[in-house]
């Protein structure tokens, strides 16, 4: 396992009453180089070669660990978008409370493709979303969230996934902000084409994970391709849903919207 860097601060409260709770490990989970604070990472105690436990952090980066008895222990920390931090031993005394910070880096999400190649079949024709990954991983602009991505999270909602894109942050109101240069709210794009969101609807309400095939992310101008980076466009997020899908669940007023515009097209040739 890869290792970053790890910052140990350590407090040891000696005079900490009897009656209070045992041995505790406290900390947090930072982001290198910006110091952000990195909730939702995956902060698993290690006593050997044994997993004993594992919590979330906050939203603030915060995360406890209680400890079952004084000793050697350690840290291995995981995020989606970053990579893993594994610490070194650390004695922690009886009722004693040591605090550390932890700092990721963030790493590449882009998963090779796994093609298997069997005889006298037919190798089917790929898809959009796999040629647009293969031109982005040549460019390295943006992140791209696979099939095998999207499985791996195993989070109910897009706006969850999103929200472990490193520089991706969700709003109270569930809208996706780019946090790249400021904050700015991405160009919203289903299967290329451009959309937006009704009054006091959200993305969880249109798509699921499920029916996605992938998802580009493009934080800011810079990495904006040509097709997308329209005046004013300071981000996009763009989805692609699986073909032939019967669970796909684009949006009933996309649909609608689209046959009112067919509608009035016909009307005015017509007149």
């Amino acid at each position: 396992m890869r290792k970053v860097s790890v910052v140990w601060v350590i407090a040891s409260l000696a005079t900490m009453p009897a009656g209070l709770s045992a041995q505790v490990i406290t900390g947090r989970v930072l982001e290198v180089g910006s110091g952000r604070p990195l909730p939702s990472a995956s902060v698993t105690l290690v006593a050997g070669r044994r997993s004993l436990l594992t919590t979330e952090s906050d939203s603030a980066g915060n995360f406890r660990v209680p400890l079952p008895r004084a000793g050697w222990y350690s840290l291995r920390v995981e995020r989606f978008g970053y990579g893993s931090a594994s610490s070194d031993s650390l004695e922690v005394g009886a009722r004693e409370n040591v605090e550390v910070a932890i700092r990721l880096s963030v790493s590449a999400l882009r998963l090779e493709p796994l093609l298997v190649v069997e005889s006298r079949r037919e190798i089917r024709p790929r898809s959009e979303f796999e040629r647009r990954f293969d031109v982005g991983r040549r460019s390295g602009l943006g992140v791209f969230i696979t099939r095998e991505a999207l499985d791996s999270t195993s989070s109910p909602s897009v706006t969850g996934v999103l929200a472990r894109v490193p520089l991706i942050g969700i709003r109270h109101d569930q809208v996706p902000t780019s946090l790249s240069q400021g904050t700015c709210t991405p160009t919203l794009y289903l299967n290329g084409a451009r959309f937006q969101l009704a009054p006091g609807e959200t993305i969880d309400d249109m798509i699921l994970p499920s029916t996605l095939e992938g998802i580009e992310v493009y934080r800011n101008r810079t990495e904006l391709p040509r097709e997308f980076a329209g005046i004013g466009h300071c981000a996009a997020i763009v989805f692609w849903t699986r073909r032939g899908d019967p669970g796909r669940r684009a949006s009933w007023r996309l649909l609608a919207a689209g046959g009112a515009v067919l509608g009035l097209l016909v009307v005015f040739i017509t007149n």
